[in-house]
């Protein structure tokens, strides 16, 4: 998978719709970065590795029959937790 950790979330979406990675793929790869690089209460507030991977197949699996939802369906997202003041 060499660096797609780092690429747009446009080339990872291409690169689903390719086969060239899976979305379950990618869950794994962020999952394994966030275990090495924040293994505490850190950056990640709240993760589901449960969740994630679940997700994962489904959209896997909805764009294997197809049924894809979009052109970001199955690309791993992050969302920042908000600043308190």
């Amino acid at each position: 998978m060499g660096d797609v950790a780092f690429r747009s979330v446009v080339d990872q979406s291409h690169e689903m719709a390719s086969g060239e990675v899976s979305s379950q793929e990618l869950v794994e790869l962020y999952l394994e970065r966030i275990a090495t690089h924040h293994p505490g209460p850190n950056a990640v507030v709240r993760l589901d590795p449960g969740r994630a991977r679940r997700e994962a197949a489904e959209a896997d699996a909805a764009r294997a029959a197809d049924q894809s939802l979009g052109p970001l369906h199955g690309v791993q997202g992050f969302v920042p937790p908000p600043k308190f003041v």
